[in-house]
């Protein structure tokens, strides 16, 4: 059914508002995440920042440290070759190459080490990325729901959240492997239906389709292959039973062609599978307090980024009203509206495997992509309500809670306002600064915050530091990692910068300094 030119219009005012709404973030953003920094170091593939030390033997201007870290060659031709050396080896085997791949290229023929025009340029590639989730929700919501006000809601439930908004503003896969997730799910849908139907689905463009979408799916990040595995199963399950066997070896081609496309755009795909990472998260499966503990996390994070308080009690009492009106058969419903459950059902079951295998818990990114298929509880319920005018004011209710929410920025993350003037070392560029590297952690926390002029020197050695800080007067010294994190890897959800910030102080004579070492002040900076 084609939509009368009145929804045209509502349509085009959703997407421009939460289009606008993110704009207006990307703008309000002032500082990088950790993995943030670490995307660019990685796309760029620069040895500094990951695995090179700076020369302990000389002076560098924060400019200098910067440019050398950031993009420091703005050809095309380095940036193809950045590409190839990315297909053989991402250096970071707990993630695929797409993202960074995507990254590098969105950045050819840019030489800039300014953290606030990366910010700006790394967060319009997920603008980008944005416009085709939308475009594709869209479609899948049209092919779920017939009423138009329904698909609307669909749309701001999907993506007017926190965890949505934020997945825009963090330079990271996230906002990638939702658009991914959401046309794989086109797929899924038209499948089952066709299916259903008896109508005819082993072509070789529909093959060739599927593998495109599959291999890319796979290659937004490991987690994936999860998913991806699920919507298989369910179409091969519902091949076989409704004797459609054809269909079968289908599915099986079109999953053994993603993972040739996969090995082809990246030949070190199976590296994540034994990396670190791969090896911790397969360890959390036998563990039952594991599973209990990432199930409470799970819920938190849904009730903070997805389904707040008031939505809840929006949605439980909507579902009341038309229960005792009759209007709402949950026996019928689960016949009617199979096809939303079982992607509501996936998404849950994903993001459940997720949070288990998580390295930290207490973080909504990993399970961002699959929160536009957890929000269809909503529209689903929605839909029950006869009337347009009914639906419109669940709509607008709707609107205003999501949309209330969304405008404070103290519930999005990774936007880091204010953190560059929290700085204890970059308030005073005129005072030298001395970094004691003893992660890769170090170096990329305190890199975007450098100010042009002020001069930095590096060292592994902390004795090492101390002797440098003789020909200086007045002098920062920032010293490794915080110490409840030398044993492991600091979160950077809950360590940012992970270095300890050592007050300024004067030096008198060497000798009274190095006695009195243990008298230096030390504060852990903490966001």
């Amino acid at each position: 059914m084609k939509l009368p030119d009145k929804h045209i219009l509502f349509v085009f005012l959703v997407f421009f508002s939460l289009f606008g709404i993110r704009l207006y973030y990307v703008f309000q953003k002032e500082g990088l995440h950790l993995d943030e920094t670490l995307s660019v170091v990685l796309s760029s593939c620069n040895e500094y920042g990951w695995t090179r030390i700076y020369n302990e033997d000389k002076i560098y201007s924060g400019k200098e440290v910067r440019d050398s870290t950031f993009f420091e060659n703005g050809s095309l031709a380095n940036a193809l070759s950045d590409v190839v050396r990315l297909r053989a080896d991402n250096r970071d085997h707990p993630h695929t190459n797409l993202y960074y791949t995507c990254l590098r290229l969105w950045f050819a023929g840019v030489k800039s080490g300014d953290m606030h025009h990366i910010i700006i340029r790394g967060c319009l590639l997920n603008m980008l990325l944005f416009v085709f989730s939308f475009c594709l929700m869209y479609r899948l919501l049209r092919l779920l729901f017939k009423d138009e006000w329904i698909v609307l809601l669909g749309l701001i439930v999907a993506f007017l959240n926190t965890a949505a908004i934020s997945a825009t503003v963090f330079i990271r896969p996230y906002q990638l492997q939702e658009m991914l997730f959401i046309w794989l799910t086109l797929l899924f849908v038209r499948y089952y239906r066709s299916i259903t139907t008896h109508e005819k689905i082993d072509t070789w463009q529909n093959l060739l389709v599927t593998a495109l979408a599959g291999g890319l799916v796979l290659l937004s990040g490991y987690f994936a292959v999860f998913f991806a595995s699920m919507y298989g199963a369910v179409l091969l399950f519902v091949s076989f039973r409704k004797k459609q066997k054809q269909n079968i070896p289908f599915f099986c081609g079109a999953f053994f062609a993603a993972f040739v496309f996969v090995f082809a755009f990246y030949s070190n795909y199976h590296s994540g599978f034994f990396s670190d990472r791969g090896q911790e998260a397969i360890a959390k499966i036998p563990s039952g307090h594991n599973f209990a503990s990432s199930c409470f996390w799970l819920l938190k994070q849904l009730r903070q980024h997805l389904f707040y308080v008031a939505i809840i009690i929006v949605t439980a009492a909507s579902a009341g009203c038309l229960l005792w009106k009759k209007k709402l058969h949950p026996k019928k419903s689960i016949r009617e509206d199979n096809m939303l459950w079982i992607l509501i059902g996936i998404a849950f079951s994903w993001a459940t495997v997720v949070t288990i295998l998580s390295p930290f818990k207490d973080t909504v990114r990993y399970i961002t992509p699959a929160l536009p298929f957890l929000s269809l509880v909503i529209p689903l319920i929605a839909s029950k309500w006869d009337g347009s005018g009914m639906r419109i004011c669940v709509l607008l209710c709707y609107a205003a809670l999501y949309g209330f929410v969304a405008l404070r920025a103290d519930r999005i993350n990774y936007l880091y306002q204010g953190v560059e003037q929290q700085m204890v070392f970059n308030q005073k560029p005129n005072v030298p600064v001395i970094v004691r590297v003893d992660t890769v952690f170090v170096t990329c926390s305190l890199v975007p915050y450098m100010p042009d002029a002020q001069k930095y020197e590096f060292t592994f050695s902390r004795e090492k530091a101390l002797e440098k800080t003789v020909k200086y007067s007045e002098v920062f010294v920032l010293d490794g990692l915080p110490k409840e994190a030398e044993k492991g890897t600091p979160s950077p959800e809950m360590v940012f910068p992970s270095c300890y910030a050592v007050e300024k102080f004067k030096i008198k004579k060497a000798e009274n300094f190095y006695n009195g070492y243990h008298l230096i002040k030390t504060e852990q900076i903490r966001w």
